[in-house]
């Protein structure tokens, strides 16, 4: 299952539900232009952190346990933030969520990345995370556009790349590209199948 927008998946022992979160047009474009998103420079393999994670929930490790469980209640508190349109406890909430993250396990981050995201947050950024399972990759931050110039300078010191994006409504899609359509007189045409009942757009 590929959904688009931004959605809360609640777990159960009978699969996933979603609560999708339907905020305003102009507070999702707010949203939107207060994240910023760079890449490291650094590969991680989230498959070993996972397994970790793993390992740690089935040995009833106390501490990690008690991250997770600490996660699991921010969510609400993160919702309720967005529904309000309080971005910046949105961003703060991130900031809390990140340093517990790191409890679950020594290998979500790194010593570089704790660097770069201490100067991120002395630049302004309210928060942030390392997307996907940590140790590397793309950093999020959350940071008002006006310190966003500041911020963006001081981590492209460290050799970061802003990677500019937006946020996708529609869900997984795939860019289809054969050679056999290529060749035709509608050569470099871009195919997309959609998730929709639309089917195969050209």
């Amino acid at each position: 299952m590929a959904l688009g927008g931004l959605n809360i998946l609640k777990f159960h022992s009978q699969g996933v539900s979603v609560e999708a979160l339907h905020l305003p047009e102009e507070l999702l474009l707010d949203l939107e232009q207060n994240l910023m998103l760079f890449f490291t420079g650094s590969s991680r393999n989230s498959a070993e952190i996972l397994e970790g994670q793993d390992r740690s929930i089935e040995h009833g490790e106390n501490g990690v346990l008690e991250a997770l469980t600490s996660l699991k209640g921010l969510v609400p508190l993160m919702r309720d933030a967005l529904r309000a349109g309080d971005l910046d406890s949105f961003g703060r909430l991130l900031d809390k969520s990140w340093a517990i993250k790191k409890r679950v396990s020594s290998k979500i981050s790194t010593s570089q990345i704790d660097r770069i995201y201490e100067v991120a947050k002395q630049c302004g950024a309210l928060g942030g995370k390392i997307t996907g399972a940590g140790g590397g990759g793309f950093l999020l931050l959350y940071c008002e556009r006006e310190k966003q110039p500041r911020l963006r300078e001081v981590l492209k010191e460290f050799g970061l790349k802003e990677m500019i994006f937006h946020f996708d409504m529609a869900g997984t899609r795939v860019v289809y590209n054969d050679p056999f359509f290529d060749s035709d007189t509608r050569g470099g045409i871009r195919w997309v199948l959609s998730t929709t009942l639309d089917g195969l757009k050209a």
